[in-house]
């Protein structure tokens, strides 16, 4: 990447690019560690200085002097329609990431997250989640429709996990809605593991046929458009015949118990928390015997 490549940084404090700039330029192999680190403490400033010229990206607070909440994230996105946006929320603030990711971001980070290797992932997501995008509008499909499996490196796996960690797995997750992937996707490579991503059940099965590793786990909500989740379990066992499962439902347990649903499945009901996300994989992958 080359010195002319640009990312722009808006936050009140000036702390905040010197500190993006820093750990992107600290981190070996970063395709951004070169890239020109340009700064905005005020939305107005930020439209006025690059002059109609799109970043290669765009990281951002919600909280400015001059615009606050999702109206920053919609002002971006007028000005800069091609450029990923990434979204600077407080710490496990997840609902206010998928609130800027319905709202036309990309991906969001942490704002004390200090690793370059975080930063530099967080730009590829964002890049690849704007490339589809617009690939999807310009076919004229409803933006978020299709499927994408996120490169490896965009969930890097930690050197060193801690002995009481599940190991870095292959997770293939399937659900319809753009914020609940984004929330799972985040959680569980910040956990170390890879996550290929797909919106619908057919997705998911060519997904699955085009990856040569091994899949450890697949996540997949019970009830979407298309193939639901039993369905898809079945169709993908044929050819990964000791794939794990965990689904997920915001329906009742009675309404799942009804569905058929073999008890020997796990299963995490929606919403759910971080804690029993993590606890809910590292059981169907520890503890669930696939036939």
């Amino acid at each position: 990447m080359s010195a002319e490549t640009r990312i722009l940084v808006i936050h009140s404090s000036p702390d905040t690019p010197r500190r993006i700039a820093s750990a992107l330029a600290a981190t070996p192999g970063s395709a951004f560690s070169e890239a020109a680190i340009e700064s905005a403490e005020t939305l107005e400033k930020a439209l006025k200085m690059t002059n109609g010229h799109q970043p290669a990206a765009i990281i951002t607070s919600t909280e400015l002097a001059d615009s606050t909440g999702v109206a920053t994230i919609r002002s971006i996105r007028r000005e800069f329609p091609a450029a990923p946006i990434i979204v600077l929320v407080e710490d496990e603030d997840h609902a206010s990431g998928a609130e800027a990711l319905r709202n036309g971001a990309q991906d969001y980070l942490f704002a004390s997250e200090a690793r370059g290797d975080v930063i530099d992932c967080s730009i590829r997501r964002a890049v690849e989640r704007c490339r589809v995008d617009h690939s999807l509008a310009d076919a004229s499909w409803k933006s978020g429709i299709g499927e994408t499996a996120l490169p490896a490196a965009a969930n890097p796996r930690p050197s060193a996990p801690s002995a009481s960690d599940t190991a870095a797995r292959t997770i293939l997750l399937v659900d319809d809605e753009e914020s609940v992937r984004a929330i799972i996707t985040k959680i569980l490579g910040r956990a170390g593991h890879q996550v290929l991503e797909a919106v619908h059940g057919q997705g998911a099965l060519r997904l699955a046929a085009a990856y040569d590793g091994p899949i450890d786990l697949l996540i997949t909500d019970m009830y979407m458009p298309g193939l639901r989740g039993p369905e898809i379990v079945e169709r993908l066992r044929q050819t990964r015949p000791g794939i794990h499962v965990l689904f997920m439902s915001g329906f009742t347990d009675e309404d799942v118990a009804r569905s058929g649903l073999d008890p020997a499945l796990s299963f995490l009901r929606k919403p759910f928390t971080i804690q029993e996300l993590t606890e809910a994989v590292q059981s169907a992958l520890t503890e669930q015997t696939p036939p």
